[in-house]
């Protein structure tokens, strides 16, 4: 685990290389590093037994996240995986916005140094985060099987993760998708306070940014009230 967290700055390191601010009009994205936790790894190989620990490709891993749209997500995964492949090192890219792991949507690098073990780097919008930081910490309370597709028995948290789930597979997709839509326009020439129907488009994402927002809300007051009825500490979203 010392030698995987070692990785996993490296890893960092070289993306503080990369000034990565500059592909996102100067907002500077958070960039953290980590090993999985030896009790992660654990129920991992237990739900796939057949695998060995170093096909596991996110024991070591970093992760991207920053105020930015599809496209710039798209642009600083491209970027970081050029960055790598210019050193000699391949990358291979799992786009999960579309193709969802039970509501989780990001992209993931894996990166496989030759003659070193792969890691992974996330990338993430703050929609996509705030989601998956909210679904990790119901995880936490009512168990992280819920994480692959495993229902719980009890309805009131049966319900909680389908409504989750939910969320980021219509609304926040949604939400995104619609603000991709803006700057393709805004790329055009078109402007909201001249165009009738882009003004209405920009009122329907707003009006969505809102509904996210709200939702979100609503959902970390209910995690909480279901960490307590199940007797765990209050859920706080980190």
């Amino acid at each position: 685990m010392e030698w995987y967290g070692g990785l996993a700055y490296e890893a960092v390191v070289f993306l503080e290389k990369l000034e990565l601010h500059r592909l996102l009009e100067g907002q500077v994205p958070a960039i953290t590093g980590r090993p999985k936790t030896v009790d992660t790894l654990t129920e991992k190989l237990k739900r796939q037994p057949t695998y060995q620990l170093g096909n596991i490709q996110g024991v070591a891993g970093a992760r991207v996240e920053a105020r930015m749209n599809l496209i710039q997500q798209d642009t600083l995964v491209n970027h970081v995986v050029a960055s790598h492949e210019q050193i000699g090192v391949p990358c291979e890219v799992s786009d999960l916005r579309d193709d969802d792991h039970s509501g989780y949507r990001a992209v993931h690098v894996i990166v496989k140094p030759p003659g070193s073990r792969r890691f992974e780097i996330q990338f993430r919008t703050m929609v996509q985060s705030r989601w998956a930081n909210t679904y990790e910490a119901l995880a936490d309370v009512v168990g992280r099987d819920i994480r692959y597709g495993s229902v719980p028995q009890e309805q009131v948290v049966a319900d909680a993760v389908e409504l989750m789930q939910a969320l980021s597979r219509d609304l926040a997709k949604t939400l995104e998708d619609s603000g991709v839509t803006l700057i393709s326009l805004e790329q055009r020439g078109m402007k909201a306070n001249t165009d009738k129907d882009l003004a209405e488009m920009v009122r329907q994402h707003e009006h969505l940014m809102s509904q996210y927002e709200e939702q979100m809300e609503n959902m970390e007051t209910t995690l909480r009230q279901i960490g307590s009825e199940l007797g765990g500490s209050p859920l706080t979203p980190s």
